[in-house]
């Protein structure tokens, strides 16, 4: 399954970038989460302004990765994250 659209976040998930890692305290208060330098972009990314294509542009400009391997690897997070709740897809932009 293809993941297209605009990711944004839970606006009720807890998380702070610490020192370029993302971390995240999930709703039910005994999960935490602490995402590498790539995850962390592909999380914060996740403002409803960039389609999940901008976000593998992105990734790719950021990080030493092939548009496979980025893509690859933002839909599976982005897969995890929506299987979580901790991120929706909305199809059209916030324009935040």
């Amino acid at each position: 399954m293809v993941i297209a659209g605009y990711p944004v976040r839970d606006e009720g998930v807890v998380w702070r970038d610490i020192a370029g890692e993302v971390v995240i305290a999930e709703r039910d208060n005994t999960t935490v989460r602490v995402l590498n330098g790539t995850a962390s972009a592909v999380w914060i990314l996740a403002d409803g302004t960039r389609q999940v294509e901008d976000i593998i542009d992105e990734i790719c400009n950021r990080f030493d990765v092939t548009r496979v391997e980025a893509r690859t690897d933002a839909e599976e997070f982005y897969r995890q994250l929506l299987n979580a709740g901790l991120v929706s897809l909305q199809d059209h932009s916030l324009g935040i």
